[in-house]
């Protein structure tokens, strides 16, 4: 007997020293995780080596599939439907809310399960009894060829994390991963995704029946495909709609009536916002982080803004939606920049990114495009340079122009010649001769060097121009214009990143920014944006473009003073243009604080018979720089150092005399400024004999007529 109680006690050491051992392994085990813990947000979305691209705020525009191959847009809890919340934790852990992150209950029962081979043909053979915190832990701490084995030490670790997961975050918190993270079949990731890929709309819309739908997936999404396997889909998708029954969700009527829904199936795109910039951004990524960068895993934080974004948007679906039966126009673009950091705030490239009968996935504000008259503030600015200033006369009679071996003669928009005229008076009207005359002094060497400087990356050796240049009779991109024009409303300056472009000597030296960070999985910085400035030309010479182009009065011979040209509370600089044809309708213009150019055309280069551009671009750069602008202050256009404003003779740019019969007061640059009257007062200013010959007979009351190349 005295053996049997040694042996006895022994026993019961072994298990103690047992028990001690494995309760220290577990500690250990436990502590290592909460030691190592990393926050899911530097897990979420990144575990397949995707590629986030997020707007300036941190809204989710799109994820690229990593190997996974999949699609994600994660949205805040409060953009997910109540009823798919309820769906799906009624369907995958009944006692979410009051559980420690780990469903106890079911946990007992898979474990017994397991262990009862006699049941299910051997060990660990039985049902899994996870809850959704579980589900979470498994997707974002156990690597993806561990997550199928029937370890009971990788169980054990996926229940350690569950509790560190709902010990460190709310249930709203885990829940919102969660419902983010979940894979629901045909590459939807997350509840959006699966929302966009099966009915086109968004987690926020979802019926009873859609969200039972969707909430029955996960369990096995292969098996219950909607779209390959519609009899077990639904099967499933009424064993969800009874569970939220049992749960108290829904009562039966309302189940009833789900479950004789009939569900339209969409197979919807892929959810994406800002589809052309996010493109764009892709393709610009590699030129940021320079070879033997990272493929996936990054976060991309960029510039769009995507308040702004949906008010581009808005804009030229609304316009474009009148304008096609009118005048054949079937797209448009729009690019918005801040001109103080060369920031890319919104850029709509297409009406509809996914319509393939407009070619809706090519990018029309990187598209080569004739600008028109849109280029002219150039020619001026060059002008400027060499000391010209807005009161300088110009001759405004019938010029014969050689282009590409035709000769012919030039006509302004609406028919008329005018003798002489100001330099405000001709770029304002976008009267051509005038600017044809100004590309003639300043030299279209200098000019073409000048717009190569501003932004334009697209144009030829200068000797493939002639006196069209002036006219518009280049290819430019929306963007690179819109760019162009950020440098007039910043006084001269350019400001953005270091050119990642292939440019030739002499180009502009900065790019537009559409990216502000990128980030890899851990948080780390790999490249960030540095504003650079560079200027281009001086402050005096660009306000007094400026000072033109937001002189509403100067414009209101062809334009009116009641155009879409001007914004109803404040200054702004604005030019429009129109291609042969005509095939571009073009209107850039800024305030201090936004720059913004429109183009309206067709991505076919189809001719829109009767488009003038103050009726179709101009109106949808109103009505966005409107929207975008609200609640912001109505900054004026302030003179720089420079700038002295000055008395003159209207019809001769100089000091007046006493036989002046009108006088205005003009701003020049200040070394420039008149200081003599000249040495003929009466210098011709009305149109001749000749000249009045030529426009009688023409239609004067064309005055809201656009620019003609």
């Amino acid at each position: 007997m005295p053996h049997l109680r040694l042996l006895r006690t022994i026993s019961w050491m072994a298990l103690a020293q047992l028990i001690v051992t494995g309760s220290l392994g577990l500690i250990i085990l436990y502590a290592g995780i909460v030691l190592n813990f990393t926050s899911p947000e530097r897990i979420v979305g990144a575990d397949d080596g995707g590629i986030q691209v997020l707007d300036r705020n941190g809204e989710m525009l799109f994820e690229f599939a990593g190997p996974s191959g999949g699609f994600r847009t994660p949205v805040p809890l409060n953009q997910i439907s109540p009823t798919l919340i309820n769906a799906t934790i009624a369907t995958e852990d009944a006692n979410f809310w009051e559980n420690p992150g780990v469903n106890l209950k079911g946990l007992a029962r898979a474990t017994y399960e397991n262990v009862a081979f006699w049941q299910n043909g051997g060990l660990f053979r039985g049902p899994g009894g996870s809850s959704i915190t579980q589900q979470l832990a498994k997707n974002l701490y156990i690597p993806p060829e561990e997550r199928a084995e029937r370890d009971p030490l990788r169980k054990l670790r996926e229940v350690f994390f569950a509790f560190e997961l709902n010990r460190r975050y709310s249930k709203e918190q885990v829940l919102e991963w969660y419902l983010n993270e979940v894979f629901y079949g045909n590459s939807a990731y997350g509840a959006e995704a699966a929302a966009r890929r099966y009915f086109d709309k968004h987690a926020s819309e979802l019926t009873l029946a859609e969200a039972a739908m969707l909430a029955g997936i996960p369990k096995a999404p292969a098996v219950y495909d909607p779209l390959g396997n519609p009899e077990a889909a639904k099967a499933r998708q009424e064993q969800v709609l009874d569970l939220m029954v049992r749960h108290g969700h829904i009562a039966p009527e309302e189940a009833q009536t789900a479950k004789v829904e009939t569900l339209a199936f969409s197979e919807g795109h892929f959810p994406i916002r800002a589809p052309h910039f996010v493109m764009h951004v892709r393709e610009l990524l590699p030129r940021l982080l320079g070879d033997g960068a990272p493929e996936g895993g990054l976060r991309l934080i960029t510039s769009l803004d995507l308040s702004l974004q949906g008010k581009a948007e808005e804009a030229v679906q609304a316009h474009l939606s009148e304008l096609g039966p009118q005048v054949s126009a079937g797209n448009g673009a729009l690019v918005a920049l801040d001109p103080k950091t060369g920031e890319i705030l919104a850029m709509v490239g297409s009406r509809d990114y996914f319509d393939d009968s407009i070619s809706g996935q090519v990018n029309n504000a990187l598209a080569l495009n004739q600008p028109g008259s849109s280029i002219k503030p150039i020619t001026y600015l060059a002008a400027f340079l060499k000391g010209w200033s807005p009161a300088t006369m110009i001759e405004d009679r019938p010029l014969s122009v050689t282009n590409g071996g035709e000769t012919f003669v030039l006509q302004n928009p609406d028919g008329i010649y005018r003798g002489q005229v100001s330099a405000r008076q001709a770029l304002g009207n976008s009267l051509n001769v005038p600017a044809v005359n100004t590309l003639q002094y300043a030299g279209l060497p200098d000019v073409h060097a000048l717009a190569q400087r501003m932004g334009l990356t697209g144009l030829q050796d200068v000797s493939a121009y002639g006196p069209s240049f002036t006219l518009g009779g280049v290819d430019a991109p929306l963007m690179d214009m819109t760019f162009a024009f950020s440098v007039l409303a910043n006084y001269g300056e350019q400001v953005g990143m270091p050119s990642v472009l292939d440019l030739p000597e002499g180009s502009r030296p900065l790019d537009p920014v559409a990216v502000l960070r990128v980030e890899n999985a851990k948080g780390d910085v790999l490249w960030q944006y540095e504003p650079r400035r560079e200027r281009i030309a001086p402050a005096p010479q660009a306000y007094l473009v400026t000072n033109v182009l937001s002189d509403n009065a100067a414009r209101a011979q062809v334009f009116g003073l009641d155009s879409a040209l001007k914004l109803p509370d404040r200054p702004a600089a604005v030019k429009t243009g129109l291609s042969d044809g005509p095939r571009d309708t073009w209107a850039i213009g800024y305030t201090p604080q936004l720059v913004a150019g429109v183009w309206v055309g067709n991505t076919d280069n189809s001719p829109m018979p009767g488009a003038i551009s103050s009726q179709t671009a101009a109106p949808i750069w109103h009505d966005f720089m409107v929207a975008a602008l609200a609640g912001q202050p109505a900054l004026a256009f302030q003179p720089p150092e420079g700038v002295k404003s000055v008395q003159v003779c209207a019809t001769t740019g100089l000091l007046p005399t006493r036989r002046c019969k009108q006088v205005v007061s003009e701003v020049f640059a200040a070394e420039l400024a008149p200081t003599t009257t000249g040495t003929n007062e009466e210098i011709q200013t009305e149109p001749t004999d000749e000249d009045d010959r030529r426009n009688r007979g023409r239609d004067r009351g064309r005055d809201e007529e656009e620019e003609d190349d």
